[in-house]
């Protein structure tokens, strides 16, 4: 009976010591996970932007399909943006290049009016620029037969950034 009760001590402090060593590594995993480990560790920053045209309803377009781009040249610019309202007459809206990108979203050829196209919010995730837009259309109304063009026309500081561009769909009726 003494050796049993030896034994059964020798066991438990093995288990105490096995225990304690996975309560150590477990407190060092979580002191890791909070402090992060360098390639996620870098939350997506809010970019701020300014809505030189946005959102737009075009008649008439040179552009019928959807289309999103990024613009770091003047005369490119231009050439986009009147070719999006043939209609217009009006200037492009002014941007310095040397301190800005625009970044165009047209949404193309649309069956009646209702519908809208916006950027929500622009998110830096490091490596690149994410784009959250929204486009609305009227699905639980009636709309009228006349055909759009909606487009959406903003600025952010210069960058070479690769753009990536994430979009929904709402009911323009509720």
């Amino acid at each position: 009976m003494k050796a049993f009760i030896y034994s059964h001590i020798s066991n438990m402090s093995e288990l105490g010591l096995r225990l304690s060593n996975f309560s150590l590594i477990a407190s060092f995993g979580f002191l890791i996970s909070l402090m992060g480990c360098g390639s996620d560790s870098q939350s997506s920053q809010d970019v701020n932007f300014i809505n030189l045209d946005c959102p737009g309803l075009a008649s008439s377009s040179s552009y019928t399909d959807k289309m999103f781009r990024v613009i770091n040249d003047p005369h490119e610019y231009r050439e986009v943006y009147l070719s999006t309202d043939l209609d217009s007459q009006n200037e492009p809206p002014e941007v310095n290049f040397d301190t800005h990108t625009v970044i165009v979203l047209l949404a193309g050829f649309k069956p009646s009016l209702g519908h809208a196209i916006r950027v929500e919010n622009i998110l830096d995730e490091g490596a690149s620029l994410r784009i959250n837009f929204l486009n609305s259309e009227p699905k639980s109304c009636g709309a009228d037969g006349a055909i759009s063009y909606p487009y959406c026309y903003i600025a952010v500081n210069k960058t070479e950034k690769p753009v990536e561009f994430y979009g929904e769909t709402s009911d323009s009726c509720s």
